[in-house]
């Protein structure tokens, strides 16, 4: 059955705020086999493990188009480095900032001014102007 998966950018601006956004390396995981990626499937359990919510998704949209679904995910969880919550998730996939605990999977926060920038996107007539 046909999934209609979002671009990250278009969640950040569904929820007007700051998202989190769980990427794979390509250099690491070079199969479009996504479910078969170990490091991607212990992350699954892990979130599940925590009650973190999260949805697959694409990266940033751009006016180039898009390529096949790769695993992307959106985290279901406000930045915001005074929650608990948060800061597990930080500490589980980061040493430090932007040093990954785990190879190939990397931890992104994308600011809400950076997804308003492909706020054009939205209006209806944006796909027939390409």
């Amino acid at each position: 059955m046909a999934r209609l998966l979002k671009n990250i950018d278009k969640i950040g601006r569904e929820q007007q705020r700051d998202v989190i956004f769980i990427d794979f390396n390509r250099k690491v995981f070079r199969s479009r086999d996504y479910k078969n990626y170990k490091g991607r499937a212990e992350l699954l359990q892990w979130l599940d493990e925590h009650n973190i919510s999260y949805e697959e998704c694409f990266p940033i949209a751009s006016d180039n188009g898009f390529g096949a679904y790769k695993g992307s995910l959106y985290i279901d969880l406000m930045v915001d480095e005074t929650s608990d919550i948060f800061r597990l998730l930080r500490e589980h996939l980061e040493i430090s900032d932007e040093v990954y605990r785990f190879e190939g999977i990397e931890f992104w926060i994308l600011p809400l001014d950076i997804a308003m920038e492909n706020s054009y996107m939205d209006k209806d007539d944006y796909e027939s102007n390409l």
